[in-house]
């Protein structure tokens, strides 16, 4: 006899294994009437129907025939007053909590065999109908915090500004190892360090935990914080642009003239520079009236025209000018 049941588990779970319980469905005799399928204080009596033969004589015609008994169906006993329990039957089915360990290492989909121990659940051997095998398939739910491939791990380990330049240890406090995690000085954002079997493990094989590192840098600097990271960025040479607080003789470019695109017809680009969501309705509404209206005013008066494209002019020396040359 063989069941199949289907087990939650999470990937933590999965990975360090666990202990757990299943409801079993087991057939068995009824402990009330112990298999004799009448209540207590009866028994049952020749089928008075058959005479205990468990046939029944039918004529059709001049055929004459034997048939199963239809008091008795055949079992040359009639009972009377049946088992409440097990309704006559003799057998029930009764369901238990029976313990099962998952194996560490377990993966998503895999089908695993249990056999049942009648003793472990309170029924008696000989009263199950014999070896009872159930197969349980392990549903494996997925983890915010690392993605298996295989037998390898691979997550993400947030370091500190601090840590990343000078480098240092940290605790490796894993699933399936604990280790101290050296730190490479001037290790940048997204470099990928190994843990040697900390994976998962199984008996046969260890996988290794891949770590990818992510810089945290803190939301706002103390006075003394700041002090000690201008001087630093003084020191910088390998950078683009200006930083706020610290001396560049390209600064001027970006503090005076600063010269706007017009329009960029490129939508991709025009939120990537301002980091702006798509026009609401009420907002294409608005720009097309402004886009007729000036339509309409230019038709009427064409010297409107003129003055609109007066301040987009210029002579060339104010151009060169606010370009920086």
């Amino acid at each position: 006899m063989t069941r199949d049941y289907i087990l939650n588990i999470s990937a933590i779970e999965s990975i360090c294994g666990l202990k757990t319980e299943i409801t079993v469905f087991i057939p068995a005799l009824c402990n009330k009437c112990d298999g004799s399928r009448s209540e207590l204080g009866y028994q049952a009596g020749v089928c008075p129907y058959c005479e205990g033969t468990g046939e029944e004589t039918v004529k059709t015609g001049h055929i004459v025939g034997r048939k199963q008994c239809s008091y008795c169906h055949g079992e040359k006993l009639f009972i009377r007053f049946k088992c409440i329990e097990c309704e006559g039957i003799g057998r029930r089915i009764y369901d238990k909590k029976y313990p099962i360990e998952i194996p560490p290492g377990c993966e998503h989909g895999q089908v695993l065999r249990f056999e049942i121990d009648p003793n472990k659940v309170g029924i008696k051997e000989e009263d199950g109908n014999g070896d009872i095998v159930v197969y349980v398939t392990i549903n494996v739910e997925e983890s915010p915090y690392f993605t298996r491939e295989g037998m390898d791990l691979s997550s993400f380990i947030r370091l500190s500004p601090g840590i990343s330049l000078l480098g240092g240890k940290l605790d490796y406090d894993g699933l399936t190892t604990r280790c101290d995690l050296h730190i490479e000085p001037c290790t940048s954002s997204h470099a990928t360090m190994v843990v040697h079997r900390g994976g998962v493990h199984s008996p046969f094989h260890a996988g290794d935990h891949v770590l990818t590192t992510l810089i945290k840098v803190p939301k706002k600097l103390t006075w003394r914080q700041k002090r000690h990271f201008l001087k630093f960025a003084e020191l910088e040479t390998d950078y683009l642009g200006t930083i706020d607080g610290v001396a560049n003789p390209m600064g001027h470019k970006f503090e005076h003239n600063v010269v706007q695109a017009i329009d960029i017809k490129n939508n991709i680009l025009h939120k990537c520079l301002f980091n702006q969501a798509d026009p609401s309705w009420t907002q294409k509404m608005i720009r097309l009236i402004q886009n007729w209206r000036n339509i309409l005013q230019t038709l009427m008066d064409p010297s409107f025209k003129e003055e609109q494209e007066k301040p987009k002019r210029g002579d060339s020396r104010n151009d060169n000018r606010d370009f920086g040359v």
